[in-house]
């Protein structure tokens, strides 16, 4: 006769060695070895079982810091959070789809740690952008939607399930402001978090803490590598520019954090400040690259507090991490990227797909099982198995030194042609930041760049900026305008929102704001 879960859930606390510990214990399963590990990945390219698989007894647990509460293990909180409608989602294999719309909080954790064990497919979307849970149902065909605690039904139905290669659903990025989506395997998220976790360090003495929702791939890894290995995570929903945000990390023993690089400076700052980050043992970033001038302070600062600095670099579409920088970096090497993760291996190509020899920029080739099933434009995707190969062009440019060592150029994307002028926006920016500071942007029509600046960073004359940035960059003046913006538009992840950008530079073309 078979089990309810609840049974189940019984009967794998009882086999498990997990206890309820104090705020300043860890959880631990001393049982989890990389060998079951492994099996985790194979078992899910046999059977249809959901992104945890195996893992009960469960070894991790979700804490919000300020309940005041001992760490609950995810075994617990997932057998008390599942509602009584909710096993009916997968009674025809998975016929069902969730769009998620997640916060950063315990209770919308939980939910999608519940769907994605019991194998469930899901769109994961980012509460904060509002709108677009709505949005993926539509265009995806979702059946149903989670928002705040509770599954409700969208008025779609389906006799088709999605295909076990396609079970996760993310938007890319978003920095062009039209974010596609991208589906994965159970398999290539749970090995593409292992490897993380073994090329960090991170065991189940660590504590995590989360700074973007699992709607974000980045997030999504950073939650997962945790809780694979046993680490305890801390809960915040607080900003990084949050006094809040830097009181959990003092008070709840992290020892973990993970970034989106458009949150360095904010980093940098609570360091000058004198917070308190000596239980902190490493510090990452990635969702694109930390500005260069900010790297040396950054290694710096770490380098005095014993912390270690970890630059990532990676994309959704890749699972999502591809490298890491290593500890204990030499300074010349600040600011590389790093070497590949295990199981993934990194080639550097022309433009005619020829491999270009050590130091020589050229396109960046990520070589992985961990890469993409292939983007999602509507329901009839999600049904096809995978349809992209391990080897996938990242689209983004740079270089491997002769110690293995990637170091990032920019986009392939961001060499244009302005009136016939070949222009490199990746250089562009990096001319701005050094005369107008961090605050800028770049984007390009065929015959004008932009250079947009936060207006109210500046309090000197801007006319002479022009003509310095078209003379280093090699353009006539005249194709060359100045925007001043209230703000750079960016994404949750830190990325510049292109389509936002462009609103801004259409109005002031139009007179809203000044050009210079």
């Amino acid at each position: 006769m078979a089990r309810t879960r609840k049974e189940k859930a019984r009967a794998a606390r009882a086999r498990s060695p997990i206890r309820r510990v104090q705020r300043s214990e860890v959880l631990t399963n001393r049982q989890q070895k990389s060998s079951q590990m492994e099996a985790i990945i194979n078992r899910d390219k046999r059977t249809n079982s959901g992104v945890l698989l195996n893992l009960a007894p469960r070894s991790a647990s979700l804490q919000r810091l300020a309940d005041g509460t001992d760490a609950t293990p995810v075994v617990d909180l997932l057998e008390s959070f599942g509602h009584s409608s909710w096993p009916t989602l997968n009674e025809a294999d998975s016929q069902s789809l969730v769009v998620c719309s997640l916060h950063r909080n315990v209770e919308d954790l939980t939910a999608l740690l519940w769907l994605l064990d019991e194998g469930l497919p899901v769109v994961l979307v980012d509460a904060a952008n509002t709108g677009q849970a709505a949005i993926a149902a539509r265009n995806l065909g979702a059946t149903h939607i989670y928002s705040r605690g509770e599954i409700a039904p969208s008025g779609v139905s389906t006799d088709t399930a999605v295909h076990r290669d396609r079970r996760v659903i993310l938007p890319t990025s978003g920095s062009s402001g039209r974010p596609k989506y991208v589906s994965m395997g159970a398999g290539a998220i749970v090995g593409n978090a292992l490897s993380v976790a073994k090329k960090l360090g991170l065991n189940s003495q660590d504590v995590g803490m989360t700074t973007l929702t699992p709607a974000y791939s980045y997030g999504l890894s950073n939650l997962l590598a945790h809780l694979l290995v046993g680490a305890r995570l801390v809960v915040s929903s607080s900003s990084v520019t949050a006094g809040e945000f830097w009181d959990s990390v003092e008070n709840g023993g992290v020892t973990s954090l993970a970034f989106a690089a458009g949150s360095a400076p904010m980093v940098l700052a609570a360091m000058k400040r004198g917070r308190d980050l000596s239980g902190v043992r490493r510090i990452m970033f990635a969702g694109g690259a930390v500005p260069k001038e900010l790297v040396s302070p950054l290694y710096e600062l770490c380098g005095a507090r014993g912390i270690d600095l970890r630059l990532m670099y990676g994309q959704t579409e890749t699972g999502p991490r591809i490298s890491i920088s290593p500890p204990g970096l030499a300074r010349e090497k600040w600011g590389s990227c790093g070497r590949p993760i295990p199981g993934v291996s990194l080639e550097i190509v022309d433009d005619l797909g020829r491999p270009v020899p050590n130091g020589v920029v050229g396109r960046i080739v990520a070589k992985t099982d961990y890469n993409m099933s292939g983007y999602v434009a509507s329901a009839c995707d999600l049904f096809e198995p995978r349809e992209c190969k391990a080897s996938r062009p990242t689209g983004d440019r740079g270089s491997i030194d002769d110690d293995g060592l990637l170091w990032l150029v920019g986009r392939t994307d961001d060499v244009v042609k302005i009136s016939g002028y070949r222009v490199d926006l990746g250089d562009v920016r990096d001319i701005a930041r050094q005369l107008l500071g961090p605050e800028v942007a770049a984007h390009a029509t065929r015959d004008r760049l932009y250079v947009c600046v936060k207006v109210s960073n500046q309090s000197s004359s801007l006319t002479s900026i022009n003509s310095v940035i078209a003379d280093r960059i090699g353009i006539p003046r005249e194709h060359v305008s100045l925007v001043m913006v209230d703000d750079i538009p960016r994404s949750v992840a830190g990325k510049v929102d292109t389509l936002r950008l462009e609103s801004l530079i259409h109005r002031s073309r139009t007179g809203a704001h000044k050009e210079a």
